[in-house]
Order: C-alpha cells, then sequence, then structure tokens
C-alpha cells in the first residue's frame, strides 16, 4: 500500500499551520478510509460479516472525529446525526450489527444493520 501513516504523522508539525488542522484530520481519515475499504471488501469476499462490521463501525467513527461531516459548526446546536449516532451506539451494545454515518454527511443520515428481531425495540 502506498500509506503509511507514519509518513503523514511525522510531517504533522511541518504542515501545521500551513494546512488547516481539521484538512490534516481529513487527510487522516482520507488515507486510513482507502485502507479500511480494501480490508472491507477482503471480509465480504471471505463473508466474515464481524470483520466487516468492525470496518463499518471504525469508518463511521473516522468520519464523526476526522471527517467531521456529522453537523455542522454553523449550528452546533442542531445535532440529530450526532444524536442518532449515540442512541444507537447504546442500543447495539453487546449486540450484533453495526451503524455510521451515511450519505450527505451533514444532510445525511445514519445506516444500521440490526438484527430482525431487534427492530421492533429499537430507539
Amino acid at each position: 500500500m502506498a500509506w503509511k501513516p507514519p509518513a503523514l504523522m511525522a510531517k504533522m508539525p511541518a504542515l501545521r499551520g500551513k494546512i488547516s488542522d481539521r484538512a490534516l484530520l481529513r487527510a487522516v481519515h482520507y488515507f486510513d478510509e482507502n485502507e479500511r475499504v480494501i480490508a472491507m471488501i477482503e471480509a465480504l469476499r471471505s463473508r466474515n460479516v464481524e470483520a466487516y462490521f468492525e470496518g463499518m463501525i471504525a469508518s463511521g467513527r473516522s468520519s464523526y472525529c476526522y471527517l467531521q461531516n456529522v453537523y455542522t459548526t454553523k449550528n452546533v446546536a442542531e445535532q440529530g446525526l450526532s444524536l442518532a449516532l449515540c442512541i444507537t451506539e447504546r442500543f447495539m451494545s453487546g449486540k450484533k450489527g453495526a451503524f455510521r454515518v451515511h450519505g450527505g454527511g451533514f444532510a445525511g443520515t445514519i445506516q444500521a444493520y440490526i438484527a430482525k428481531e431487534d427492530v421492533e425495540i429499537y430507539p
């Protein structure tokens, strides 16, 4: 793989100030996401649903933390996607499945794989 996380991490001090912190965080998400996609494809090819779900959750967390596409800084009081992710994460604790932010970020939604027997009780 071309992406080596330590290379970007080593250059962070020199890049700060030249590039916004948000752009640096988004770069980390982008490069990590490319690696995750490869792993998730392999998980699907090998029918390893658990590994796929782990990648999906990691991707969603990275979207939230590093891509920062879950809420807009212009209206931090409105965080419907953040709240939906919080509720879903708590609901999914100890259950099989996965969830993540999906779609257009600020105008997006969440994607959740929930066991059939839990659908009726999902908040």
